[in-house]
């Protein structure tokens, strides 16, 4: 039986992800907290990379990026009993 308790969103993935360019990357973001929350960003994805942002507090970046650099994302997570911000830096090597 599963039991949701109320409460605020928090984020559960990593803060820090890596890819290679040419090659397909996948990145998770996840949080906890009920009602799930809802999940917004801000910043750029380097070319070749895109977010969906799931219904469920949840987001997927993923793509094959064009180039090396880095991308700095700032996710927050919203519900009724509270917010969440997390950065998160994505660095790409040839």
């Amino acid at each position: 039986m599963l039991i949701l308790i109320d409460g605020p969103p928090e984020f559960t993935s990593r803060n820090t992800a890596s890819a290679t360019a040419g090659r397909g990357f996948t990145f998770e973001v996840t949080t906890s907290g009920w009602p799930h929350p809802a999940l917004d960003y801000t910043g750029r994805l380097m070319s070749g990379l895109t977010v969906v942002i799931s219904g469920d507090g949840d987001a997927a970046i993923s793509g094959a990026p064009a180039g090396s650099g880095r991308s700095a994302l700032m996710f927050t997570a919203t519900n009724r009993f509270g917010r969440s911000v997390q950065a998160l830096a994505i660095s790409v090597k040839n």
